[in-house]
C-alpha cells in the first residue's frame, strides 16, 4: 500500500513513526560538511537508522544508511561508464528510489548532475525531447541516466550527441572509496524555467549551495521534530534545494510525491501532510489557489492540518487574494492562520533570497495603483482610492543576503520606489555554465540582477513581477499579475488567465487576456465582457481582446509557468485563436 492509499483511505490516521510528534520541540542541528556527498557518508556514520525519505510507494521509509548503500551503487555504475569527478551526468528520472540514488550518487562521485522533468505525458514529449537536447548541448554530458519507460524519448537524443544512456536499477558493487571533498568544486547545474528566454545552466558550487540551506534552515528554525512534505518537481530549485537538500542537511525526513500526483489529485498533497504530520511545505502560488477554489468538501474530509507551520509560497508573485482564500478554505481543517509564508528567490542563488518570518500574519500592503504607475513610488491607498493594487511582502532578506533595488542604470532608488530587484550574496552561482557573456551580465558588479521588480518597505520585499512581462500602456508600466488576478476571479474555476501586450500602432500594446478553460464555456461573450469589466475595477485598464483558448493551448515551461513572450508571438501569428466567434469584450 503506498502512502498515498494509506492517506486517502485512512483520512483519520496517522503514521505509526508520527504519532508521538508533538509542536516545538529543540532546533535542529545542521550537518557540517564540505560536499553533499560528504554530508551523506557522515551521516550514514552517525545515523544510518534514521529517515532519510519516504516514497509514495515506500511508506516505511528509505534511511540514511540505505540511501548511502543505493547512492553508492549509482556512483560505481557511473564509474563504470567513464564518469570522472567534475563530468556533467544528465538525469531524467520520476521522483523515485532510482532519482535519489542517483543525486546523491553523483554527489559521492564528485560527478554533477543537472535534472529534466520526464515528460511522461505524450503532449509533453516534443517539447521534453527538445529541453534534452538544449541541456546537453549547454552542459555536455558525460552521461545521461534515464528511466527505461523513457528510453524511446531520450535514447536518440543521446544518440544524437554521443552521449552513454545508463538505465537504472544499478547493478554495480558499493561504493569503496571516499566522497568528492572541495567544496568550491560544481555540486549540481539547475536549468532555469525558460519563461523569456532558452533555459540557462546555474552552475552552484558545494559552498554556494551549503550556505543558502544554512540560511533556510536559521531563518525556518528548523526542528527536530519537523517533516517535511514536498510534490515539486526535483529538477526546479524548490524542489532541489528547498525539498530535498535543505531537509537533509538539517536530519528533517521528507515524504516525496511526484509532480504527476498533485496533478491528478492535489489533495494527496494536503492529505499526505495530515497522514504524516507535516510540518513543512512549499508550492507555488497557483497550487494554493487550485486547493482552495477547486477542492470539494469531500476531498477534504477529515483532514487535520494542524502540524503544518511553515505554508511557503514562492517561485512566483504572491496574490493576496489566494493568501486570504486559502486560509479561509483550510480553517475548518486546523490550518492555523499564520501557517502563510511568502518568499522570494531562484536558482541563480540556490533557492531562497527572502522569507517571511515563520508564524507572523501575512503582510500586505493596499497602495495608489494609479500613482505607482505613474510615479513608481508606492503611496499607501486611502479610503475611497480606486483602483488600488494589494501588495505582499515576502519579509526580509535571509542571513547572508543583501537585497538592493535600482533603476536601470544601477543606481540604488529609496525606499517604497518600484525598481529593478538585485541581490549579493555567498551563495550565488559561479555562472551560467557554459555562457561567460550572460554571467557577466548579470554577475558582473557583484551584484546578481534578478529580471525581477519590486520595492523595499521597511526592510521587507514586494515583489511586483519580471522585467520582461512588462506590459506598456501609456507610457506606464503595468504587471500582468494583477490583471490576471482579476480576470480569474470571474473566470470559471480551473481556468488559466494570462495577460500579454500586443503591438498596436495606435496605442504602442494592447493589452489582451486569454482564458484558457476546462470543458464547456455555455456563455462565451458574457465571460468575455465580465473579464474586461474585471480588469477594469480592480487595475484601471481597458482590455482591447478577450480571448478563450482550450485546455493545453498556452506555452508553458516545465513547471507550469506562462511563456508571456512566446504568448505574444502566437498571437502575432495567429497560432492562438480564440475557440469560439469572439464577441463584446474583446
Amino acid at each position: 500500500m503506498t502512502v498515498e492509499d494509506v492517506a486517502a483511505t485512512m483520512t483519520s490516521a496517522v503514521h505509526p513513526a508520527r504519532a508521538w510528534w508533538e509542536p516545538g520541540g529543540p532546533l535542529a542541528a545542521l550537518r557540517r560538511a564540505p560536499t553533499l556527498g560528504a554530508a551523506l557518508a557522515s551521516r550514514a556514520q552517525s545515523e544510518p537508522g534514521a529517515v532519510a525519505y519516504y516514497l509514495q510507494d515506500e511508506p516505511e521509509g528509505i534511511t540514511v544508511g540505505e540511501l548511502y548503500e543505493l547512492a553508492g551503487r549509482a556512483a560505481s555504475a557511473l564509474v563504470d561508464r567513464g564518469v570522472s569527478p567534475g563530468d556533467r551526468v544528465g538525469v531524467c528520472l520520476d521522483t523515485g528510489r532510482d532519482l535519489l540514488a542517483t543525486i546523491f550518487g553523483c554527489q559521492l562521485a564528485g560527478a554533477v548532475p543537472f535534472l529534466t522533468e520526464p515528460a511522461v505525458l505524450p503532449s509533453r514529449r516534443r517539447a521534453g525531447a527538445d529541453r534534452i537536447r538544449h541541456m546537453i548541448r549547454v552542459a555536455r554530458p558525460r552521461a545521461f541516466v534515464v528511466d527505461a519507460s523513457l528510453g524511446e524519448l531520450v535514447g536518440p537524443v543521446c544518440a544524437e550527441h554521443r552521449v552513454p544512456m545508463v538505465t537504472p536499477p544499478f547493478t554495480s558493487a558499493g561504493w569503496s572509496r571516499g566522497p568528492a571533498a572541495d567544496p568550491d568544486e560544481l555540486a549540481l547545474i539547475q536549468f532555469t524555467s525558460g519563461t523569456t528566454k532558452a533555459a540557462r545552466g546555474v552552475a552552484l558550487t558545494h559552498r554556494a549551495a551549503m550556505a543558502n540551506i544554512a540560511a533556510i534552515g536559521s531563518r525556518l528554525r528548523m526542528r527536530d521534530g519537523d517533516l517535511t512534505v514536498g510534490w515539486l518537481p526535483l529538477h526546479h530549485d524548490m524542489g532541489m534545494i528547498g525539498i530535498l537538500l535543505s531537509t537533509f542537511m538539517h536530519g528533517v525526513p521528507v515524504a516525496l510525491l511526484s509532480p504527476m500526483s498533485f496533478a491528478l489529485s492535489p489533495e494527496r498533497w494536503l492529505r499526505t501532510i495530515s497522514y504524516f504530520r507535516g510540518t513543512i511545505s512549499a508550492a507555488p502560488n497557483f497550487a494554493y489557489r487550485l486547493c482552495a477554489t477547486r477542492l470539494s468538501d469531500a476531498a477534504l474530509k477529515d483532514l487535520d492540518l494542524s502540524s503544518w507551520r511553515a505554508a511557503l509560497n514562492g517561485a512566483e508573485v504572491v496574490d493576496a487574494p489566494t493568501v486570504r482564500a486559502w486560509q479561509e478554505r483550510m480553517r475548518p481543517y486546523g490550518l492555523h492562520p499564520r501557517s502563510m509564508v511568502p518568499c522570494y528567490g531562484m536558482a541563480e542563488i540556490g533557492l531562497a533570497a527572502t522569507f517571511a518570518d515563520p508564524g507572523s500574519p501575512v503582510r500586505t500592503r493596499r497602495v495608489d495603483h494609479g500613482f505607482l504607475r505613474a510615479s513608481g513610488r508606492a503611496v499607501d491607498a486611502r479610503e475611497g482610492d480606486v483602483p488600488v493594487l494589494e501588495l505582499v511582502s515576502c519579509g526580509p532578506p535571509l542571513p547572508g543576503v543583501e537585497v538592493r533595488i535600482t533603476g536601470e542604470d544601477g543606481r540604488p532608488l529609496p525606499g517604497r520606489t518600484e525598481g529593478d530587484i538585485r541581490l549579493r550574496t555567498s551563495s550565488a552561482m559561479n555562472g551560467y555554465y557554459g555562457d561567460p557573456e550572460e554571467t557577466r551580465r548579470v554577475l558582473g558588479d557583484g551584484w546578481l540582477r534578478t529580471g525581477d521588480r519590486g520595492l523595499l518597505i521597511d526592510g521587507e520585499l514586494y515583489v511586483t513581477g519580471r522585467i520582461k512581462d512588462l506590459i506598456i500602456i501609456g507610457g506606464r508600466n503595468y504587471t500582468p499579475y494583477e490583471i490576471e488576478a482579476a480576470a480569474a476571479d470571474v473566470a470559471p474555476s480551473g481556468t488559466v488567465t494570462a495577460a500579454v501586450g500586443c503591438p498596436d500602432p495606435d496605442r504602442g500594446e494592447a493589452l489582451v487576456v486569454l482564458v484558457e478553460f476546462r470543458g464547456q464555456v455555455d456563455d462565451p461573450a458574457a465571460l468575455r465582457a465580465a473579464v474586461v469589466r474585471s480588469v477594469s475595477s480592480r487595475t484601471g485598464l481597458t482590455v482591447q481582446r478577450v480571448v478563450l483558448v482550450r485546455r493545453g493551448s498556452l506555452p508553458k515551461t516545465s513547471s507550469g509557468k506562462l511563456r508571456r513572450p512566446e504568448i505574444v508571438q502566437s498571437l502575432i501569428a495567429g497560432r492562438l485563436p480564440d475557440a469560439f466567434t469572439e464577441g463584446p469584450g474583446e
